[in-house]
């Protein structure tokens, strides 16, 4: 017997398709686009709060590049960043290595990866994403520019009127109808846990069809 298909989560739906369509404050979004449109990324960690948007922008981010992904907690795998930031790209564009949930890297292998970040400075970068910047060894954190997507409350007006907007339009697009008012009340009350804003929605339209 086949199994049964499961509609996609509205959290999958609305996840960003461009750089400009994530949910951030434009200080954040600014160099991201400047760094894609100039071809030259940084050594940069992502961190903040778990549904804040990291490994979605990170994605987004590393799309533009030659790119290699692998988890902080897939030890089998650790080996392939060595491998992959130690040879030349074939597609002739800069490469960059995603370690997603960093924080979960012993500290010896955050040592050895610190020391791959130094000797393949000439043609690789290193984007790292963590839920607690801190777990992260020192010298690993001094190579690589720290980006915070927790959203500060000089900021959060401006995030919160761009939830909205991506929001309201997306679901637009889906065929979905949310009262703008209602997904406002929404951002609002589960902000800025993006994953939990997504969730609401979603309950918001079982509950329209029921």
């Amino acid at each position: 017997m086949m199994p049964a298909k499961f509609p996609q989560l509205l959290s999958e739906q609305l996840r960003p398709r461009t750089i400009q369509e994530l949910i951030l404050p434009m200080s954040i979004l600014a160099p991201l686009e400047q760094m894609v449109a100039d071809q030259s990324p940084m050594n940069m960690v992502f961190y903040g709060q778990p549904g804040a948007g990291k490994t979605s922008a990170a994605r987004l981010f590393i799309r533009d590049f030659d790119s290699f992904e692998i988890s902080g907690g897939d030890k089998e795998r650790f080996s392939a960043i060595g491998c992959f930031a130690t040879s030349v790209s074939l597609a002739g564009k800069p490469k960059v290595c995603l370690i997603d949930e960093a924080d979960q890297l012993h500290p010896l292998k955050q040592h050895d990866l610190h020391s791959t970040i130094e000797v393949t400075s000439n043609h690789t970068r290193f984007l790292l994403t963590a839920n607690k910047i801190d777990s992260l060894t020192g010298a690993l954190k001094s190579r690589c520019e720290p980006l915070c997507f927790d959203v500060s409350v000089r900021d959060q007006e401006e995030v919160v009127a761009k939830a909205v907007e991506v929001y309201s339009s997306r679901l637009e697009e889906l065929e979905y109808e949310i009262p703008i008012a209602r997904i406002r009340d929404i951002v609002v009350g589960y902000f800025p846990d993006l994953r939990r804003v997504a969730n609401r929605l979603q309950i918001e339209l079982a509950r329209q069809a029921a």
